[in-house]
């Protein structure tokens, strides 16, 4: 969104923006069209994207660093939603590719949305060995 956002005039081109042209070898601005519909909406290859805003955001671009803060919100209603029937104060953990490499970028803005009512704790285990948990389990 901020990328299409930088190209039409609508926000200033920021160090995103010459990011994704790079790390996407994007010629054209409106090659991003090809680039995207090419991902054939796999959540894997999707994912494996978010490294370039993580460069921007250390770079502290102000849009990049806008979509970490908008994670943020947004798991914060999603914590907020599926803790309705349970007493406070709440602990809550995390794990995964975003918290792994944006975590410095995201945790902070998630305690600020989270208040005193939950507890953010970090994770005990590794993604691999929740995975590993999980297959046990499944034999």
């Amino acid at each position: 969104m901020f990328f299409c956002q930088e190209v039409d005039g609508r926000l200033e081109k920021t160090i995103l923006y010459d990011l994704i042209k790079r790390e996407c070898h994007l010629v054209n601005d409106y090659d991003i069209i090809t680039f995207m519909n090419n991902l054939n909406h796999d959540r894997t290859k999707i994912a494996a994207l978010a490294y370039i805003n993580g460069l921007a955001a250390k770079e502290k671009d102000p849009n990049a660093l806008k979509i970490y803060k908008q994670a943020a919100e947004e798991i914060y209603k999603l914590i907020n939603l599926l803790s309705k029937n349970f007493k406070s104060p709440i602990n809550v953990s995390y794990i995964g590719g975003v918290f792994q490499h944006a975590g410095s970028f995201i945790i902070p803005h998630l305690q600020d949305q989270l208040g005193n009512r939950f507890n953010l704790i970090p994770p005990i285990h590794t993604p691999e060995y929740g995975a590993y948990i999980l297959a046990k389990k499944l034999r």
